[in-house]
């Protein structure tokens, strides 16, 4: 696990996990999709997304904590938490839903 602004690692994770997994199939030249993809799954590693889905409130702030988070992403001023296997809990909660 570590932190990273590299676009390659985060296409060589998209890779590996849409193989493994069927989910994050996105083409490796769609760079703005991957940044926001990985950016709304870093939420749920602070936010429970079933509690979150029941509370408006909740959601309300999501979209704006992921507003900014994804604003910093697209000026490549923020750097990605890359743990393979949370990142496949991660999706694992979001698709129990």
């Amino acid at each position: 696990m570590y932190y990273t602004a590299l676009n390659e690692i985060l296409s060589t994770f998209v890779k590996e996990i849409c193989r493994e997994r069927n989910v994050l199939c996105i083409s490796p030249d769609n760079s703005i999709l991957a940044k926001l993809v990985f950016t709304w799954l870093e939420n749920f590693l602070y936010i429970d997304p079933k509690e979150c889905a029941e509370d408006t409130e909740c959601v309300k702030k999501l979209f704006e904590i992921h507003g900014e988070v994804m604003r910093l992403a697209l000026e490549d001023r923020y750097l990605y938490y890359v743990d393979k296997d949370l990142l496949i809990k991660i999706i694992e909660k979001l698709l129990s839903l």
